[in-house]
């Protein structure tokens, strides 16, 4: 099961935008599924943050200044570990790195800012300069919502998957809330 947004206030005309990214991913999950639900959540989540019409990854919302930050969790039932980070400003598939956290427990489960990005790429996960992540569309995005409370918006992408074995695994990857203060942590990277 994956989704771009459950709560999203997408306009009308994005809405073949949301969905084409939301049935690709699920395309993603669903191809890796036989290797485990965890690698299947990965490959969901993954492909929305690199999906910039939603709210994760590349092209989330803007934070008060004006830059990315992103936030994800990952959840293995199997092995009832977990992962988290926020406020992550250089890499644009967040959830890599707390899948990564999940499975080595030297880095600690939940890590913000820098030692979050330290954690990737001592992981392998890619990286890159943070007005990567900043899309035009989320520019104007931006704009609109300084000037207009009521602007659309989007909201968190995840996915869940079981697998042939009965494991169960969840991830989650956000931008947050438009305009949110810079080092805020939200909800999406705290377990439970």
């Amino acid at each position: 099961v994956v989704h771009g947004g459950a709560g999203s206030k997408a306009a009308r005309e994005d809405e073949p935008l949301y969905r084409d990214a939301v049935t690709n991913a699920l395309l993603c999950g669903v191809a890796e599924l036989a290797t485990s639900a965890r690698s299947a959540v990965v490959a969901a989540v993954s492909y929305m943050e690199a999906s910039t019409p939603l709210n994760a990854g590349i092209g989330a919302v803007l934070a008060d200044d004006g830059t990315a930050r992103l936030d994800a969790g990952f959840m293995d039932g199997a092995t009832r570990r977990f992962g988290a980070v926020a406020d992550v400003r250089r890499c644009p598939t967040p959830v890599r790195i707390a899948a990564h956290l999940a499975s080595d427990g030297r880095y600690g489960r939940l890590l913000v800012g820098e030692a979050a990005e330290r954690a990737g790429v001592d992981a392998g996960v890619a990286s890159c300069e943070p007005e990567r992540l900043v899309t035009e569309r989320a520019r104007e995005r931006h704009r609109r919502a300084l000037s207009d409370s009521t602007a659309p918006g989007t909201d968190t992408v995840g996915a869940v998957a079981l697998d042939a074995s009965g494991h169960l695994a969840a991830a989650v990857s956000t931008g947050g809330l438009s305009g949110k203060r810079a080092g805020r942590v939200g909800d999406s990277p705290i377990v439970g």
